[in-house]
């Protein structure tokens, strides 16, 4: 293309005037030296025809100035307006009534004497009926499904009971029929001591008994008054359970002689052993040393 040709009447190096921005054009004021960068374009509201430049949203229309900012109250029926504020009252004009408190509607005191002569009167002829007619004291008789849950109920209660004899034979058990029969006799034992005198003389049978029943290992007798012992046993026909024969064995703390339960052989580690000769020389100290006070007396 042909280059353009400059003007010699002017010495303008501004860019041409097609490459300017319109926009920029339109915005130049000509009365202000701003040299700012040019500003974006603000999107203009339509104005709508209007008294005023106000370009705030539109408002209710206010009502008419009031001072009480309360909200607004029904005007009273039949009543004229008043310049107090207030909410509306009721009327002094009440009826009079027998109780301050009571909100219910008039009563005469008469009416009142009434009503209860009645209710007497019906408590008193109600009283005098049998329990036939009045039903006091009558079961509540359940018919239909009700029956029928409460009769299974019962069958299950019954079920689940268990009888007296059971419990009694339980609790035996539990602590243990051997033991009960112990104690029992120790009681009775003890009743017939309490019985006797506090003085025992040498021909108190029942100490003579017990001195001969007690075994000692340094009686020379002591196998002959335990086979006649077996012997008066059976003569008696009390129980008779197999006991060994055999030589004497260990002791042991629960003086458990060998028989059909137990053959007598020691298969513990050695501690029933040491346990047993503890106690043995215990007790041969202590017999010592009640030798040696008693020497010299």
């Amino acid at each position: 293309m042909p280059r353009r040709r400059k003007r010699h009447d002017s010495s303008d190096d501004s860019p041409p005037s097609h490459l300017i921005n319109q926009d920029q054009l339109q915005r130049k004021r000509h009365d202000s030296s701003d040299e700012s960068p040019p500003r974006k374009q603000r999107t203009r509201i339509k104005k709508e025809p209007a008294d005023h430049d106000d370009l705030s949203p539109q408002r209710k229309i206010k009502q008419e100035p009031d001072s009480d900012a309360s909200p607004p109250r029904r005007c009273p029926i039949k009543e004229e307006l008043s310049s107090d504020a207030s909410p509306p009252r009721r009327s002094m004009k009440q009826e009079k009534r027998t109780y301050d408190s009571d909100e219910s509607p008039p009563r005469n005191k008469s009416n009142l004497v009434k009503m209860d002569e009645i209710r007497n009167k019906e408590r008193t002829t109600f009283s005098k009926l049998s329990n036939d007619v009045s039903g006091r004291g009558a079961e509540t008789k359940v018919r239909g499904r009700l029956k029928e849950k409460e009769e299974l109920k019962r069958k299950k209660k019954k079920e689940n009971e268990i009888p007296d004899e059971v419990k009694e034979k339980y609790t035996r058990w539990s602590k243990g029929i051997k033991q009960l029969e112990i104690t029992q006799a120790r009681i009775k034992e003890d009743l017939h001591e309490m019985d006797k005198p506090l003085a025992r003389s040498k021909d108190d049978k029942d100490l003579d008994e017990y001195l001969r029943n007690i075994e000692r290992d340094e009686d020379p007798m002591l196998k002959y008054i335990r086979k006649k012992k077996v012997k008066i046993v059976e003569k008696n026909g009390g129980p008779q359970y197999p006991k060994y024969k055999g030589p004497t064995p260990f002791p042991n703390r629960f003086q458990i002689l060998p028989g059909y339960r137990w053959d007598g052989v020691d298969r513990s580690n050695g501690f029933e052993k040491k346990l047993v000769e503890a106690a043995n020389s215990k007790k041969a100290r202590s017999e010592d040393a009640l030798k040696w006070s008693q020497e010299d007396m």
